[in-house]
């Protein structure tokens, strides 16, 4: 497959992107404003000439990454944070009759596992966990090669799991920024590019929460490799090497490898890997 051609569609919160790839290179790109509308047609058809917009007869399957609830058997998606007009809408079904080409769907955590699984750090490796660090905090697990999404794609969803106050969300994604600190993790990683030493303070405090999430994903899963990425991974020089040294102190048997995302459109990747 990976020499077959593919589309991989990005929903975003303010953006749905499709990019096509040839020989597991992506050639071209599109990308449409999501409309703010109760309207709920509006939006899957603009979400169809966003595709057809990289589509070409050599074009075999779509994958679609859904930040969201979904049932990927029956291709319905029952709920989606950033188009709250689409309410059982059956995607699957729509698209399969408007394109006539295979169509897989898939949480967006999980798509992030499975790109990195198929195109990324984690490349052929068997037992992988993908950590997506944003304005949440979401998972993908890979078992023994195989995408494990669970029922209605919930599984991985290690970011809900109750941690001191809240859960592993509040402290390990940009939310820890936002709703501990007051400030923005994009703010902070300026500021400590500077040498301001409360922004560096600031991470190393972020470094320890971290260090407990991989910790929990571990001791529950023991993946040969985990796999981070998202929005507040850009600023992995300043906790990277500190949430190993908290991670290590543990003398767990056997500590996989830690890496984080070099994939660049990781999100169009990881749903196009779904084709797989």
């Amino acid at each position: 497959m990976k020499n077959k051609t593919i589309i991989g569609v990005d929903l975003g919160g303010t953006n749905m992107r499709a990019g096509r790839i040839e020989n597991g290179v992506l050639v071209e790109v599109s990308s449409k404003s999501v409309p703010k509308t109760d309207d709920a047609n509006i939006v899957l058809d603009l979400l169809k000439n966003t595709i057809t917009t990289v589509l070409t007869s050599n074009v075999v399957a779509i994958g679609i990454g859904i930040p969201g609830i979904l049932d990927k058997n029956t291709g319905v998606v029952f709920d989606m944070a950033n188009i709250p007009s689409w309410k059982e809408i059956e995607l699957k079904k729509e698209l399969n009759t408007h394109f006539n080409l295979p169509i897989y769907l898939d949480n967006d955590a999980n798509c992030f596992a499975r790109g990195e699984n198929i195109f990324g750090k984690a490349q052929g490796v068997e037992n992988v966990v993908g950590l997506t660090l944003g304005t949440g905090m979401g998972a993908g697990v890979i078992i023994n090669g195989k995408l494990h999404s669970g029922l209605m794609c919930g599984a991985g969803e290690l970011g809900e799991l109750p941690y001191l106050n809240a859960n592993y969300e509040k402290y390990c994604s940009g939310q820890y920024f936002r709703d501990v600190r007051n400030t923005t993790g994009e703010e902070e990683y300026n500021k400590a590019e500077k040498g301001d030493v409360n922004a560096i303070d600031i991470f190393e405090s972020y470094a320890s929460h971290l260090a407990k999430a991989i910790e929990m994903v571990i001791l529950t899963y023991a993946p040969d490799k985990i796999v981070m990425g998202g929005s507040v991974s850009k600023s992995k020089k300043y906790f990277e090497k500190l949430t190993l040294q908290y991670v290590a102190k543990n003398n767990f048997r056997n500590i996989p490898v830690i890496e984080y995302s070099e994939l660049e459109n990781s999100a169009i990747f990881g749903a196009a890997s779904l084709c797989f």
